[in-house]
């Protein structure tokens, strides 16, 4: 027979297992708030830590992005034949062609250079034509059946080491290791000339001939080539383009004008011009009036920002 024990008895053994000594509770409520405040500390820092290092690094891009890059360009034009006698042309991270690369448009020769753009180690080459470069409507020098000739037709075929720019643009992406971090330079070539009629890159002045391609132009271009100068500028005694210059006027008259850099040649006038407001004209004939070789390629640096 099981006796059962006493009431007191069974009250006193359940008090014995939930029942805590006040120091132990003591004890244990700040250890945990110990713990919690631990917690909290490493917890702040490692997001302080992070912030930081996110500010830092977006610090970092961000003055990449405002930090202007260098674009070195080599400018030469009216080879008419001869380029191959150059043994000079600098090394850069574009080269521009203003235009006459033959002498009345051999065919030869117009190969000939083509294979000699492709032994240069520029990444980009931005040719236009000249007026010796297309079809001659005259008689004498340049209409001998007996020799081939090229037309403006034939050129963008011909050159496949270079962009043959013919009222037309290319936009290279410069600086920077990310896709972000560079600057887009837009680079735009014509090569339409209105002093000789005999030649297929005769355009008449006003808003049917040269007025018109000009007006081709995007507005944030930074690069423009072309084989005839504006007016004014190194253009044989004022006979330049007057339509190209006030199409260059409209470009600088922008604010923030994006034009920096305009190349031609046409008249042998080798030379360089300060336009102002950053802006700087080139002739980039190398060879003189007698078409002999007398001048080496420019080299330019420009801070595109």
């Amino acid at each position: 027979m099981v006796m059962p024990l006493p009431h007191g008895s069974v009250r006193m053994r359940r008090t014995e297992l939930v029942s805590i000594p006040r120091r132990f509770r003591q004890i244990a409520v700040c250890g945990i708030a110990i713990l919690l405040l631990l917690l909290r500390s490493k917890t702040n820092v490692w997001v302080r830590n992070t912030d930081s290092t996110s500010i830092q690094q977006v610090g970092e891009r961000q003055e990449k992005q405002d930090a202007p890059v260098t674009l070195k360009v080599v400018l030469l034009s009216d080879t008419h034949g001869r380029h191959r006698n150059l043994t000079d042309v600098p090394d850069g991270d574009i080269l521009v062609f203003s235009g006459d690369m033959s002498y009345f448009g051999r065919w030869d020769q117009v190969v000939d250079f083509n294979n000699w753009l492709g032994e240069l180690p520029h990444r980009h080459k931005f040719v236009v034509a000249g007026n010796h470069d297309g079809t001659i409507h005259m008689r004498g020098k340049g209409s001998s059946k007996e020799v081939k000739r090229t037309s403006l037709a034939d050129l963008p075929s011909l050159l496949t080491h270079a962009h043959y720019l013919q009222d037309s643009g290319f936009t290279v992406r410069v600086g920077g290791e990310r896709d972000d971090d560079g600057r887009d330079v837009r680079i735009w070539g014509s090569p339409w000339q209105p002093q000789y009629r005999s030649f297929e890159t005769h355009r008449p002045p006003g808003p049917d001939g040269m007025a018109g391609r000009w007006g081709l132009v995007p507005d944030d271009t930074t690069i423009l080539i072309a084989h005839t100068p504006p007016a004014g500028v190194m253009d044989g005694d004022g006979r330049g383009c007057v339509d190209l210059a006030s199409r260059i006027e409209q470009l600088r008259a922008r604010r923030p004008s994006s034009l920096r850099l305009v190349a031609f040649g046409h008249f042998h006038e080798y030379g360089t011009v300060a336009g102002g407001d950053g802006l700087t004209y080139i002739n980039c004939a190398v060879t003189d009036g007698n078409r002999r070789l007398v001048h080496s390629p420019h080299m330019v640096s420009l801070e595109i920002g």
